[in-house]
């Protein structure tokens, strides 16, 4: 895949998600039939104002969001509550969204990450790529955001 200008994102091949999902030891846990009709997201970064304007560019009435203000809490709120979506800063204090989607995807291999960054960087989309990210879309073009959850959902 070459370099994308900054106004592309892209789509990484996606893994098939079913309404039951798998831990780390292998026991299936069916989510139950309310939840399944909900869009549920794990917003993560470290901008209260952007996790706000994340929320109004995907909020519709069936959507629930849960947040974190870093990496290091993204790990323990996606087990909390399993979203379908986990949209993933970069650049957060403690630690940062590459390294927690790494700890997320290895704990579970279904996990859908959006990396929603401003670093538009050939090495950072390859180094999201390499930790299980969905797609990587610029800040600049949230209101792209729903665009893409629609069409790799």
């Amino acid at each position: 895949m070459g370099i994308l200008t900054h106004t592309e994102w892209v789509t990484l091949p996606m893994r098939p998600r079913s309404l039951t999902t798998n831990n780390r030891a292998g026991s299936k846990r069916p989510r139950p039939a309310k939840e399944s009709k909900m869009m549920r997201f794990l917003i993560v970064d470290d901008d209260e104002r952007i996790r706000e304007m994340i929320k109004t560019v995907v909020a519709d009435d069936s959507a629930v969001f849960f947040e974190c203000g870093d990496g290091a809490q993204a790990r323990a709120r996606y087990a909390e509550h399993k979203p379908d979506w986990v949209l993933m800063d970069v650049a957060m204090p403690e630690m940062d969204g590459l390294t927690a989607t790494r700890q997320i995807m290895s704990d579970d291999p279904a996990a859908r990450i959006v990396i929603v960054t401003a670093h538009d960087s050939a090495a950072v989309r390859a180094e999201a790529r390499g930790a299980g990210a969905c797609s990587y879309m610029l800040k600049e073009n949230l209101f792209k955001l729903r665009e893409i959850l629609m069409t790799t959902a």
